[in-house]
């Protein structure tokens, strides 16, 4: 998995209050993670195959995510992550909003967006299409976030 944490963007702090209602942070201590997974698979194309690699990556995002959210809540931060097959909260309660990757949204995090006329698709910057994106979102210090996210035991 190839990770990186954003400070959250004013725009998108706006949809995060709208996604995860419960939750009373800061816009200045809200951490995204946007991750992502090399795939086989063209994924900016629909075929079972597609779909079984979209269910297989999901399914490790969501374990990998649930385990780094547990960690962090552990040390006394609240964390959650966005089913990538629902765009809602996974471990939290759930909003009025769902949170697509696909979004125009993410654009100010500096992921490409290509709307490809029948649907949107993601856009790796090495991995092209052959790439699946999850998100991942906490209030822990930055240093923190880095410490539990390198930990290589899981």
């Amino acid at each position: 998995m190839e990770w990186n944490i954003k400070e959250c963007p004013e725009h998108l702090y706006r949809v995060f209050k709208q996604i995860f209602p419960g939750i009373k942070i800061e816009e200045n201590g809200l951490r995204i993670v946007p991750v992502w997974q090399k795939s086989t698979e063209d994924m900016s194309g629909f075929s079972e195959k597609v779909e079984e690699e979209r269910e297989i990556l999901s399914k490790k995002f969501l374990e990998w995510g649930t385990e780094k959210c547990k960690q962090l809540t552990k040390e006394g931060h609240w964390a959650d992550l966005i089913d990538p097959s629902s765009g809602i909260p996974y471990l939290g309660e759930r909003g009025s909003t769902i949170f697509m990757e696909t979004d125009d949204a993410v654009c100010g995090m500096g992921i490409e967006v290509v709307d490809l006329g029948c649907c949107k698709a993601v856009c790796h910057k090495s991995y092209g299409f052959h790439a699946f994106l999850s998100t991942l979102f906490t209030a822990a210090p930055l240093s923190l976030v880095q410490q539990i996210l390198l930990d290589k035991k899981d």
